[in-house]
């Protein structure tokens, strides 16, 4: 038997992280009758055979997408894979953070991992490693501390993470679950109302397989045959005790756990499952009660910063923005509103386009156009005009993005202000220390673009004027016309107080006018 050891051979250490210890079996009971679900389901997917620097797993990706496949198709979740190349540590928390920001108060979200983890035992702390991961150095590892605070973070109420690899240690601790057959449907029902954050691993320091049946490991094989046979619904401490634990065990040197999550606001509930055609409510339809009633339509669906392309006249990384629709203009948490960003009103974006995944820096610029001093390669270019920012992305066969483009990257499916907390993802004027910073050293929104708020604006291709709310298919601003004389800018900078960095804010400038805060950034055609 092949085994899924997850050691890296330079430090000999087996991935298979210590500290995992195992939850008193619960008991079998009588099948649910009336309990309904509540919210919507979601699964980050994320499976990695190949490594860049680390050794290459067999059976990883066939696991995550047998397992995306099941619960999507027999459950209901809107799924979204991130597998190979595609896993790196900035898409797995960006994806993560997506979540975060996205999720309601009912929802549920299941993160499921097959791949490589560490155990630094000198330092007690556990780590995944991404599809980047460097053997010699934890600065692309996902901690078990960072997945621990996005879990306490995500609004959610039920959280489980699945990981076919223990990576338990310092993460978990043991938590007995005991049901009394005659208490089943009580049970599910308060499991469902107490919010929680649980842990189903594949083993404890043990190392844990990496070959069993039907090409999947001895875990994903015991845990999708519980998802398959499991008829009603059922709590994810269920599908443990009946399929997962005694097959894996008996069957294997790994004895899986089940816990919850340490400090993660876990309280005394449980991930519960509901195969499709069971209760009265389906896990994914519609808003939850009291939500956003156009909040479903608005976002569009969570997808991983993955499409990449480096242009080969500038050398800068550009990502492709998916079609969609949002809701332009002021935020509905946002109080600091313009008249000028009033009044939101629903655009669509009609086609995928190529944004660059930074503003263009100062090397960029002086390679394509052979103009300006370089104070620093990687900060961003600054003092031009709109003019010579259209030449610039003409000349590397593209162009300005419309006002409508960029508000929709840059918010990336969030109906927030801003995609995230302002210190950071954006340099502005608390913490820039009166200057620009290097790109992409802050956080990437939910589709991997860096400094889309905060250290410069960015000039657009529209004139300035009031929203033409008629216009909602791929509009292209205010008409030019008799006292149309500014041009927008957007995404606040260095210099600006967090009022002005929002993703709804217009900035209006004479296009000729240079300034040390004003930059740009390009669509690639």
């Amino acid at each position: 038997m092949n085994f899924r050891i997850r050691i890296l051979p330079l430090v000999g250490i087996c991935v298979a992280l210590s500290g995992c210890r195992q939850v008193t079996p619960s008991q079998r009971g009588v099948k649910l009758v009336s309990v309904t679900p509540a919210g919507r389901y979601y699964a980050l997917i994320v499976g990695i055979n190949r490594y860049g620097q680390l050794p290459a797993l067999e059976t990883a990706v066939n696991d995550a997408e047998a397992v995306g496949k099941e619960l999507h198709d027999a459950y209901g979740f809107e799924t979204r894979p991130l597998l190979n190349a595609d896993a790196t540590r900035v898409n797995i928390l960006n994806a993560v953070s997506w979540y975060r920001r996205n999720l309601r108060a009912d929802d549920n979200l299941l993160i499921y991992y097959a791949g490589h983890g560490y155990n630094d035992k000198e330092t007690g702390r556990a780590y995944w490693l991404p599809a980047d991961a460097s053997p010699d150095s934890n600065s692309n590892w996902i901690s078990a501390d960072d997945l621990t605070s996005d879990a306490k973070a995500l609004p959610a109420r039920h959280v489980l993470i699945v990981a076919d690899s223990c990576y338990a240690g310092g993460l978990t601790r043991s938590g007995d679950i005991q049901i009394r057959p005659a208490d089943q449907n009580a049970y599910l029902q308060k499991m469902l109302i107490g919010r929680s954050r649980n842990l189903m691993a594949s083993g404890g320091n043990e190392p844990v397989s990496d070959a069993g049946k039907s090409g999947h490991s001895v875990f994903a094989n015991a845990f999708l045959n519980g998802l398959d046979k499991m008829s009603d619904s059922f709590s994810a401490a269920e599908l443990f005790d009946q399929f997962v634990l005694v097959p894996v065990a008996g069957g294997s040197a790994q004895v899986p756990q089940y816990n919850f999550l340490r400090d993660s606001g876990h309280e005394d509930g449980d991930f519960v499952f509901f195969p499709h055609g069971v209760g009265t409510a389906a896990p994914v339809a519609g808003p939850a009660p009291g939500g956003d009633p156009d909040r479903s339509r608005t976002l569009p669906p969570p997808t991983p910063a993955r499409a990449v392309k480096v242009n080969p006249k500038d050398g800068l990384n550009y990502v492709r923005i998916p079609a969609g629709r949002f809701a332009m203009g002021c935020s509905p948490d946002d109080t600091e509103c313009s008249g000028d960003e009033k009044p939101a009103h629903e655009v669509t974006i009609g086609k995928d386009f190529w944004l660059g995944q930074t503003p263009v820096t100062q090397a960029a610029y002086r390679q394509v156009t052979r103009k300006g001093l370089v104070k620093g390669a990687n900060l961003p270019v600054a003092m031009v005009t709109w003019d010579e920012s259209r030449g610039y992305c003409g000349a590397i066969g593209g162009r300005l993005p419309t006002e409508a483009e960029w508000e929709y990257a840059a918010r990336a499916g969030s109906a927030q202000k801003r995609y995230g907390d302002i210190d950071r993802i954006a340099w502005y004027s608390s913490n820039s220390g009166g200057q620009t910073h290097g790109v992409a050293q802050k956080e990437a929104n939910a589709w991997g673009l860096y400094d889309m708020l905060g250290n410069v604006w960015q000039w657009t291709a529209d004139w300035y004027g009031e929203y033409q709310v008629s216009a909602k298919q791929d509009p292209s601003g205010q008409p030019p016309g008799p006292g149309i004389t500014l041009r927008a800018l957007r995404g606040g900078s260095w210099s600006n107080d967090p009022r002005l960095v929002r993703a709804s804010y217009r900035l209006r400038v004479a296009p000729g006018v240079p300034n040390s805060s004003v930059g740009l950034r390009c669509v690639w055609e």
